[in-house]
């Protein structure tokens, strides 16, 4: 038996197995980095796949195909709609029905701009091409704003709601616009870790929505507020409206991906589904970008309630931004959508 072989095939073991840990176990140093990576063990583990059968030790070819099979139905299960059994089992996400289609679909976009840095053309570009009718930015600066206003945002977009800046900011203040007249709106709508999460409420088609840019803070400036910021964004199911029901959109970088458990929780206790997932059209990678290298994780975010689910979905490259943008059709599966 190789002794190097078996050790590196243990501490892939565990390092897969760390998606696994209970919620809120997640939240320390490197574990969170860790788990956010477990997609790239892949080639790693067919490396030791075929070193295992060079090697002729069959119960370690064994461990490591079962390793490789687990991550390959990780991967998978962005494209392949697996039985419901093995949703919880593996994945530990429900993705919920696909969009219906009732009454009309809007379309929303999301993106982290930077610092600010994101060009503001290029995002009115996107947001005229793909016809955006709500747009929530991350890591927005009063610069940004104005060079977004200089470029035309305001014909397409014409309601805006900022998030209120100060010093918890997690790169820039969030911000929403939106296409529509809302029937309110708030800078600051739940109480958690990081920059502030404006909302806004529209109606639409005879249902209230209720809209959100949000950022949670990233590991680096904190592993408790990272998970502070995940738990609080529940609080945006809790919001109620005068106007009845109210399904709810959230859109940002939310700092984790489908891998870590405290994402898993917030979308259990808040009674979110991820749009992404839920449309089973392969994975949107978000992160990094403009680096000239692939984005190599999903951590931008379409989360989603109250019946709607998504239509469609693409990422989009916005140059100055190390993130890319999310743009997704949303649909409703309620039958008082029409």
């Amino acid at each position: 038996m190789n002794t190097t072989l078996t050790v590196l095939l243990i501490v892939t073991a565990v390092w897969i197995g760390l998606r696994y840990l209970p919620p809120g176990a997640d939240r320390h140093r490197p574990l969170i980095e860790l788990i956010a990576l477990i997609d790239l063990l892949a080639l790693p583990l067919l490396i030791l796949l075929v070193w295992s059968v060079l090697a002729q030790d069959w119960a370690q070819c064994l461990l490591a195909l079962l390793e490789v099979t687990l991550v390959t139905l990780l991967g998978f299960s962005y494209s392949l709609r697996l039985p419901l059994h093995l949703d919880h089992l593996l994945v530990g996400m429900e993705a919920g029905p696909p969009a219906a289609r009732k009454g009309g679909t809007f379309t929303v976009m999301t993106l982290n701009c930077r610092y600010g840095r994101a060009d503001p053309r290029a995002v009115v570009r996107a947001v005229e091409r793909d016809s955006v009718d709500f747009l929530a930015l991350q890591e927005v600066s009063d610069s940004l704003v104005a060079s977004l206003k200089a470029a035309g945002l305001d014909r397409s977009l014409p309601y805006r709601q900022d998030g209120l800046p100060g010093p918890d900011d997690n790169g820039g203040y969030n911000v929403l616009y939106s296409r529509r007249r809302p029937a309110c709106s708030s800078p600051d709508s739940i109480s958690m870790p990081g920059s502030t999460v404006p909302v806004m409420e529209v109606r639409m088609d005879g249902r209230t929505i209720l809209l959100a840019s949000a950022h949670p803070k990233s590991p680096q400036r904190g592993a408790a507020d990272w998970g502070a910021g995940l738990s609080g964004l529940t609080g945006l199911t809790g919001l109620s409206s005068a106007d009845g029901p109210t399904q709810t959109v959230v859109m940002g970088d939310l700092n984790a991906d489908f891998h870590h458990p405290s994402f898993r929780a917030l979308l259990a206790r808040g009674g979110f589904r991820d749009a992404s997932f839920s449309l089973r059209r392969g994975e949107h990678r978000t992160f990094p970008a403009g680096w000239g290298l692939p984005a190599l994780i999903e951590i931008d975010h379409i989360l989603l309630t109250g019946g709607l689910s998504p239509t469609c979905m693409k990422t989009v490259r916005i140059p100055g931004s190390d993130h890319l943008g999310l743009v997704a059709g949303i649909g409703s599966n309620r039958p008082g959508g029409d």
